[in-house]
């Protein structure tokens, strides 16, 4: 068992402080840039088109990203806090509202590079898992998107005055004088590590894809399939509909898509870009 895990501020000095969460973001952007670029040199783009994507890509999914974190939570606090809507340093993005606003992003992007949509989508999903392992590294060392509790042997502790620790307390389950939060599944940390092996999988598929939209389809089909059953094992408060959160219905509903997307890539040879 892990104790003293959570790291949410990376450097200080006076009235600078840089988050971990901040870092581990930037980290995210670069890295899936990487695989990007490469991706992009394979259909015969230009260098830098990977850069390119990055900003298109940063720029749509964080504001997607966010808006559906603050519109999720606007009555329970940003209400109240108005002033923090913009604080994306502190944590509070929902990825599948990143995902529609990078989607547009593409969309956007497509049109003005004349680029055939399914083939860049295709790239940007077989690199985005693993700039989302970095993501959810970072939400890890932020101490959001926790687990339930757990005594396994992979469970962690967080400190006290913690989200963990604050939500364990709210509900009658630690003291006030408790030093640290009950130990929880680091559910961030499983579902980084799937995110690797699925992003070193779906590369290695975009070379041998004889669709356009094979990669996103496997994408949809996988990663969806994860964060259901992930999602069972979260202890962060959940935006719940029936006996199941927001988060596995609308991975249920991506999952559907992904198949339809196989499906219609199979009927449609990959046209040459």
């Amino acid at each position: 068992m892990w104790h003293g895990v959570m790291h949410p501020v990376f450097f200080e000095s006076g009235r600078l402080v840089i988050h971990s969460y901040g870092i581990m973001m930037a980290l995210a952007l670069v890295a899936c840039v990487v695989v990007w670029d490469r991706l992009s040199r394979q259909r015969g783009r230009p260098d830098g088109y990977g850069s390119e994507i990055g900003v298109w890509l940063m720029v749509f999914a964080l504001l997607g990203a966010r808006a559906s974190y603050v519109i999720s939570n606007y009555a329970a606090y940003y209400k109240d806090h108005p002033e923090k809507i913009l604080r994306f340093d502190e944590g509070g993005l929902i990825y599948y509202g990143g995902v529609i606003g990078g989607l547009f992003g593409l969309f956007l992007l497509s049109r003005w590079r004349r680029d055939q949509y399914g083939g860049l989508l295709d790239s940007v999903a077989a690199g985005l898992p693993l700039g989302h392992a970095l993501g959810r590294v970072g939400c890890f060392l932020n101490g959001c998107c926790f687990g339930r509790p757990d005594d396994g042997f992979l469970a962690v502790r967080y400190p006290a005055r913690t989200q963990p620790w604050y939500d364990h307390y709210d509900h009658g389950l630690l003291a006030a004088d408790a030093t640290q939060s009950l130990a929880v599944h680091p559910v961030q940390l499983y579902e980084a590590a799937f995110n690797v092996v699925l992003c070193v999988l779906l590369v290695r598929a975009h070379k041998r894809r004889t669709a356009n939209g094979q990669i996103v389809a496997a994408y949809l089909m996988a990663y969806p399939a994860a964060r259901f059953v992930l999602e069972f094992m979260r202890g962060d408060p959940r935006l719940l509909w029936g006996v199941l959160s927001v988060a596995q219905i609308i991975s249920v509903a991506l999952f559907g898509a992904g198949v339809c997307i196989w499906v219609w890539a199979r009927r449609h040879p990959l046209v040459p870009s």
